[in-house]
């Protein structure tokens, strides 16, 4: 599998400064797709600082955030809110079967691999998350992302 790298400055300058009412509007958008209480159980793929998680977390979600940056880690862990970080690359972290009802991948974190490697990631998502559970992919531009029906798991885009 390729390495999915990206500069350090990415939390900085563009993700440190969005505004909460996106983020407002963007869980509102995976609360319409994965609603309580029939979904509980969530993992934020690539959560960054946790923006997402906390959120969700507040709302009653069960929720664990998986990111690879160790900063970023150390930073939601600090902001505390309730969700459960896991310091990880996705590409080598060991799902557990069926243990989510939920899985998001946020802010344009999907998709940057070979055609291969995003084909193997989204099926393990899919692996990860229980029957008739949902997979959501936030992608800022679809067509240049590949999107696959994964057995068993519903697969949304955000709404613009």
């Amino acid at each position: 599998m390729t390495a999915n790298f990206y500069s350090a400055r990415w939390f900085e300058y563009i993700h440190a400064d969005i505004p909460a009412e996106r983020t407002d509007k963007e869980v509102e958008f995976v609360c319409s797709q994965a609603p309580l209480p029939a979904i509980r159980r969530a993992a934020d793929i690539c959560c960054g600082m946790g923006r997402h998680s906390r959120k969700l977390a507040a709302i009653g979600y069960e929720v664990t955030g998986i990111e690879r940056d160790a900063i970023a880690v150390d930073i939601a862990r600090g902001l505390g809110g309730g969700p459960t970080y896991v310091h990880a690359d996705i590409l080598r972290h060991s799902f557990e079967e069926r243990s989510f009802d939920l899985a998001v991948v946020m802010s344009q974190s999907f998709g940057y691999y070979s055609e291969d490697t995003n084909r193997e990631l989204l099926a393990r998502l899919a692996l990860a998350v229980r029957e008739r559970g949902v997979v959501i992919l936030d992608l800022w531009n679809s067509t240049s992302s590949l999107l696959i029906k994964a057995p068993e798991c519903s697969i949304c885009s955000t709404a613009e």
